[in-house]
């Protein structure tokens, strides 16, 4: 089995206990745990598709403490129809969010890993980010990140 699919199972395998996860660390605990599963029509970053127009396969779990750490992982399916070609990509964030003004700002870093891309095309990357959300009165949350 190759290795995006050692990671999308234990994505699934780890979903599938944040029912019980979330009630405990709601009733005792200041950790809390968050998932998501999706199938996209498809999967694009920034306008360009990652997925070749096709659907795609993600899935994410967010560990996090009330002091306002968090950490996530998050995963993929890929295609990028070259002949070295990567079928995931799996995101890694650490952030601390805190209060600033009517707000909250977080800031983090990201690294992005592509198992079974050529490392000579050196698709692995990090970025850094910064986000400040409020929330406006009968409109919604507003926000502006910086990448």
């Amino acid at each position: 089995m190759s290795f995006y699919k050692y990671v999308l199972s234990g994505l699934l395998l780890a979903l599938t206990a944040l029912p019980a996860a979330a009630q405990e660390s709601a009733d005792s605990s200041p950790w809390y745990v968050n998932g998501s599963l999706t199938l996209a029509s498809e999967y694009m970053t920034r306008g360009f598709s990652d997925s070749n127009n096709k659907p795609a396969l993600q899935g994410g779990i967010v560990l996090g403490h009330n002091s306002g750490w968090e950490a996530e992982i998050w995963s993929s399916s890929v295609d990028y129809n070259d002949s070295h070609e990567a079928k995931a990509e799996v995101d890694f964030y650490l952030s601390y969010t805190l209060e600033a003004g009517p707000g909250d700002l977080s800031l983090g870093a990201a690294y992005y890993i592509y198992p079974g891309a050529d490392q000579t095309l050196d698709y692995d990357h990090h970025e850094f980010f910064a986000l400040y959300k409020t929330a406006v009165q009968n409109i919604g949350d507003f926000g502006a990140e910086i990448w």
